[in-house]
């Protein structure tokens, strides 16, 4: 678990999965833009370029009277295609509480945008039914990515492949402005 320092703000990042996926998938990732980013070698591009090693993780914030969490990676018992089709079931909660947290210590969740990868664990299954991950939390959706939750129909362009991150059993975060201001 990898933690840093900034003032009197600590970010943990806590990793669901690495997945390493062909190059191609990214169009835009030709060998010739990759080698213009030397940074990426060797964790993040293989040396022949052909595979990117993507990292699905969530930052957890912690500042004084606040602790947020951005992007909530896959989640778990939902198959997707970027799992193979298959549900995961990762030790995240689990690495949440080595990390100090708590479900119910999370006073926000921040949704950098609505794929898949960034909002699975906004909802988990229990008992049969999916809850609110992060029960106290205020869910912090830009008004352009939340437009669609907030009418609750398409009212405004989606990304491909968009999933609302809640399913009718639940209630849906209510969208709110994504500037925030950590200090």
């Amino acid at each position: 678990m990898l933690s840093w320092q900034v003032g009197r703000v600590k970010i943990t990042r806590i990793v669901e999965m690495d997945l390493p996926v062909p190059a191609s998938v990214i169009p835009q990732a030709t060998a010739a833009e990759l080698r213009k980013l030397a940074w990426l070698y060797p964790h993040f591009v293989s040396e022949d370029d052909s595979t990117l090693n993507l990292s699905v993780h969530a930052l957890l914030v912690e500042a004084p009277g606040l602790k947020l969490v951005v992007d909530t990676c896959v989640g778990n018992d939902r198959p997707r295609e970027i799992t193979g089709g298959e549900p995961l079931a990762t030790p995240f909660l689990q690495h949440l509480g080595e990390a100090g947290w708590s479900r119910d210590g999370v006073d926000a969740v921040v949704c950098t945008h609505l794929h898949v990868d960034h909002v699975g664990w906004n909802t988990m299954l229990e008992n049969g039914k999916w809850v609110p991950t992060f029960p106290k939390a205020r869910y912090l959706i830009g008004r352009i990515r939340g437009c669609w939750i907030e009418t609750g129909r398409q009212a405004c362009a989606r990304p491909s492949g968009f999933t609302p991150p809640t399913t009718p059993e639940t209630r849906a975060p209510a969208p709110s402005d994504s500037d925030i201001r950590v200090r």
